[in-house]
């Protein structure tokens, strides 16, 4: 049992750390006038590529935000004040 619960801490850790990248990475976009987090948006990275709300961003932009992106394939969605994030 105490080596369920170390283990399961440890992933409650890695989340935690993940979701902070996430909240960095989308204040930046903000900052950088790319993302509006008063409104819904979806950010998605696939094949290597970085899409805000449907537009392919730069091959500048992809690669200073490709080390928030541990996977292949993510999708950060808000809609209606609920954020989803969803990766493969």
């Amino acid at each position: 049992m105490n080596e369920t619960m170390t283990k399961a801490y440890g992933e409650i850790d890695k989340a935690k750390e993940e979701l902070k990248r996430y909240q960095e990475m989308i204040s930046n976009l903000e900052k950088e006038d790319l993302l509006n987090t008063r409104e819904d948006y979806t950010i998605e990275y696939r094949g290597g590529e970085l899409s805000i709300n449907g537009k392919i961003q730069s091959k500048e932009i992809t690669k200073k935000y490709k080390k928030y992106f541990r996977k292949e394939t993510l999708t950060i969605k808000k809609q209606n004040g609920d954020i989803n994030i969803d990766s493969d």
